[in-house]
């Protein structure tokens, strides 16, 4: 099993391997609090502005219940097509991003759902009531009457004298 898994992820003489088993979170969080700490330790992280193009986020996050959350929001387009988050929702990315400099979220934001097609496929994944679809359905009538292709960004404010 072990030269199974060294194989798997190319490991060599001298590599560390790291792994984590959780939520998708859980693991993210852990990995990439260890990076960071590891990466200051071993001086590897140099000065200066780092800015980062944050893109390719997970549509839907798992519940503790196994049922499924918007990673960012309902509302939010789908990268993919209707047929295919429907068939694979884990794998389903979200047309969202977030701009970060040096670790720090500096804004975000997503494509908005212009299709009545896509946006039922997003309700029909996630486990919501009868009722919230109905209030949805309602919000989505009168949207598509003014609505048109949005996209958002987000930006924090930021005091620099900090």
């Amino acid at each position: 099993m072990t030269h199974a898994v060294l194989q798997r992820v190319g490991a060599e003489d001298g590599d560390i391997v790291f792994f984590g088993a959780d939520t998708r979170k859980v693991v993210n969080d852990a990995l990439g609090a260890l990076r960071n700490e590891l990466g200051a330790d071993l001086g590897l992280i140099e000065p200066g502005y780092r800015p980062c193009w944050v893109v390719d986020w997970p549509m839907f996050e798992r519940t503790r219940e196994g049922g499924y959350s918007p990673e960012h929001h309902p509302f939010t387009r789908p990268t993919c097509s209707p047929a295919e988050l429907k068939a694979d929702p884990d794998g389903a990315k979200a047309a969202a991003y977030d701009v970060v400099v040096n670790g720090y979220e500096l804004g975000g934001g997503s494509l908005r759902i212009h299709n009545e097609e896509m946006q039922s496929a997003v309700f029909d994944v996630l486990p919501w009531t009868v009722l919230r679809k109905l209030n949805s359905a309602s919000c989505w009538m009168l949207c598509s009457m003014a609505a048109r292709p949005m996209v958002v960004l987000l930006s924090a404010w930021i005091d620099w004298r900090c």
